[in-house]
């Protein structure tokens, strides 16, 4: 029953920072532990957010999906160029808890309120986890061990999340881009 699953979302990137198949297994090993933390069905939605045909990341989310029905596990497939803006935050905004690696991911799973573990791989997205204060334990970089992601979701369990609210975060980003022209 979809009631009484827990519902991931895995925003995977296909960077060549991150190592394919250790990726694949963190997040297998993750989903197995959200279930016997929670004693729950974990139902997974993969989010493709690049669809370009050569450097997208629809191959990545594929080899995720296959890998993870391989684990007993619900899964869909979606991608981005088929949803559109409003449909993909819908269903970020529906996640109970997000692995994001695309900045994008991590920026509406922030605002829709959902916990997420970050995978950052470039500055940017360790500057946006810096930014809004994501605790250390819900970074996770290229060379995070399954362990890390392990802890990861214990914290996401447990309450952790940004110290800034969202709402600060916007108006501090209007300040610094509008600034006070508008108000």
């Amino acid at each position: 029953d979809e009631d009484e699953s827990v519902h991931l979302g895995i925003m995977s990137c296909a960077s060549s920072e991150i190592d394919r198949q250790s990726y694949i297994e963190s997040v297998g090993r993750t989903v197995g532990v959200l279930r016997s933390r929670t004693g729950r069905h974990v139902r997974v939605t993969v989010l493709a957010l690049n669809n370009h045909p050569d450097f997208g990341d629809d191959a990545l989310a594929l080899s995720l999906t296959v890998s993870l029905r391989g684990l007993g596990c619900g899964v869909n497939t979606v991608r981005y160029v088929e949803l559109g803006i409003a449909e993909t935050i819908e269903i970020i905004a529906g996640m109970d808890f997000a692995l994001p690696t695309r900045l994008h991911g991590a920026l509406v799973s922030y605002f829709c309120d959902t916990p997420f573990a970050f995978l950052e791989h470039q500055d940017k997205c360790s500057n946006f986890s810096i930014d809004i204060g994501l605790p250390s334990v819900l970074r996770l970089n290229p060379a995070s061990k399954a362990e890390a992601w392990v802890s990861a979701v214990q914290a996401m369990l447990d309450g952790a999340k940004p110290t800034m609210s969202p709402l600060t975060y916007r108006k501090r980003a209007e300040k610094a881009y509008v600034g006070d022209c508008c108000g």
